[in-house]
Order: structure tokens, then C-alpha cells, then sequence
């Protein structure tokens, strides 16, 4: 057994009977696991305790990205794939460079994912509503979701000083994580990366 990393689609419909949830897990039988949910975006980042099976069934599917087992390996010549893995996801991926390691990776996964869970919890909203990208500028959010932003940001303790109109959503969301305390999951630390 051994802890692995994935970003997987969330199901579910949010209601009582059939609560969102990372798909797959619920047939996984990992022995322990921590999921953390992109507030209302449709993905989850998911650190199971998994055998070798059971990372070959979920890392198979087409809509699952794994990360590898030893994450202080540096994402090198996978640069492209992982930065186009985040960026289908709408996790912002540009920052990634080829010297960073998958537990940095992590650690901006986690980090955009805890915003946008606070973001949800605070005013049910989500990030990204019907037209808005990574890269779309806050001069292009509605009044609304600036404010929704910038409340999390200091709920959070975050500075938002350096966020402006001509900040798109993608620097915004890394100036912010930036700002975040390293932390982990299932004991696995992550780092930021400079």
C-alpha cells in the first residue's frame, strides 16, 4: 500500500441522497483516504492509501490524472502534460516550470482548491461561472464576484492589495496561493513553489 495523488470529476448532485463526491472512490476500497473538493468546480484532488491494483484501476481511466508515487521527482520532460492536465481542469498551470516537483504541483493544486472551497462555503459561488476563464481579467467579473473573491481573500488572511482590473483570474488565484501556508495530505507535505 502506498499513499497516492489524483485529480479526479466529481459526481453527484449535492443533495442529501446523493452528495458530491470523487468519482470512482466509491468502488475503490482504499484503506484510508482524504479528499478535497474545488468548491463547486467539478473536480477533486484525492490522496488515497492505495494498492498497486487499485492505482492501476483508477489512474486507467481517461478522466483521472495521477500523480507518481515519489513526488520529489522533478516534472521535467512531462512539463507540457502536467500543465495541460491542471489547465483542463481550470487549475491555473502556466506557473509550472520543468525544475518544480510534483509535491510542489500538489501544493498548488491544494492551494486553489482551499480557496475555492472557502470561496463556495462563504457565498455558494463559483469561480468559474458561465463564461469566465483563467483567463479573464477582474475588470470583467462582475462587481459581485470580485467582492466574493477578495472576502475569502481576507477570511483567509490573504493579501489582495497587488489583485487590480487588469489581473486576470489566473495571477489572481497564484498571487493568492502564494500567500497560503504550506500544508499536506495523509501526512504527505507539499511545498510551494517560488
Amino acid at each position: 500500500m502506498a499513499v497516492r495523488f489524483y485529480l479526479v470529476p466529481k459526481i453527484g448532485t449535492g443533495a442529501a441522497l446523493d452528495p458530491f463526491r470523487p468519482k470512482y472512490v466509491d468502488t475503490l476500497g482504499a484503506s484510508r483516504m482524504e479528499c478535497l473538493d474545488y468548491g463547486d468546480e467539478p473536480h477533486f484532488l484525492v490522496a488515497a492509501d492505495v494498492s498497486a491494483a487499485q492505482h492501476a484501476s483508477l489512474s486507467g481511466n481517461a478522466d483521472v490524472a495521477a500523480f507518481p508515487q515519489n513526488l520529489d521527482l522533478a516534472v521535467g520532460a512531462n512539463l507540457a502534460l502536467v500543465q495541460s492536465e491542471l489547465e483542463d481542469r481550470m487549475l491555473p498551470g502556466s506557473w509550472v516550470i520543468a525544475t518544480h516537483t510534483y509535491r510542489h504541483v500538489l501544493f498548488g493544486c491544494w492551494a486553489v482548491m482551499t480557496i475555492a472551497g472557502h470561496l463556495y462555503a462563504r457565498s455558494l459561488a463559483r469561480i468559474f461561472q458561465s463564461g469566465i476563464t483563467l483567463n479573464t481579467m477582474m475588470a470583467d467579473l462582475t462587481p459581485t464576484q470580485r467582492n466574493h473573491l477578495e472576502d475569502v481573500a481576507l477570511a483567509l488572511r490573504l493579501d489582495y492589495a497587488g489583485v487590480t482590473g487588469s489581473t486576470t483570474v489566473r495571477q489572481a488565484l497564484r498571487l493568492l496561493c502564494q500567500q497560503l501556508p504550506p500544508r499536506g495530505m495523509m501526512g504527505e507535505p507539499f511545498l510551494r513553489a517560488a
